[in-house]
């Protein structure tokens, strides 16, 4: 991998990949480095800049383990979590359970982050636009209406 990283440097891409280097002891250390081509009429010159990443190495790891322990809550709650770009009204992510209770595919959520409206009672719909401009306001939501399921029998 490094003799492919370091061809591409001396075509004058500048490649930047990790490496697991052995320290002093033997021991790992995860590296980033960064390849660049100089200058030069008479001789071949690639300077190299190794960076130790363990401590992103360690929050990356960490990041991972609380976005995995996140998901598994909300998608084991009996009660529907989703997250929403108060800027652009997309939806970033949906619970699983918001099929079941709510009636409605996840991914008409994704494609239609208005597609919900669809299941709000009509007399709670006002209450739904009127908390609509708080959070374009405040960023913040309280609001309570209800939902109407059409159920298969």
């Amino acid at each position: 991998m490094a003799a492919e990283k370091i061809q591409l440097a001396i075509q004058g891409e500048k490649p930047v990949f990790e490496w697991t280097h052995c320290d002093q002891s033997g021991n790992p250390v995860p590296c980033e480095i960064w390849l660049v081509r100089l200058p030069s009429e008479n001789e071949l010159l690639i300077r190299g800049s190794i960076i130790d990443i363990t401590e992103r190495k360690k929050t990356e790891a960490e990041i991972l383990k609380s976005k995995m322990q996140f998901q598994n809550l909300v998608e084991n709650i009996p009660g529907v979590y989703w997250v929403t770009n108060l800027e652009t009204y997309e939806t970033l992510y949906i619970s699983p359970s918001y099929e079941t209770i709510w009636g409605l595919t996840c991914e008409g959520l994704y494609r239609n982050p208005a597609d919900f409206i669809n299941a709000v009672h009509p007399d709670d719909k006002p209450y739904l636009v009127e908390a609509h401009k708080n959070i374009a306001k405040t960023k913040k939501a309280n609001t309570s209406f209800r939902i109407i399921r059409l159920m298969e029998i």
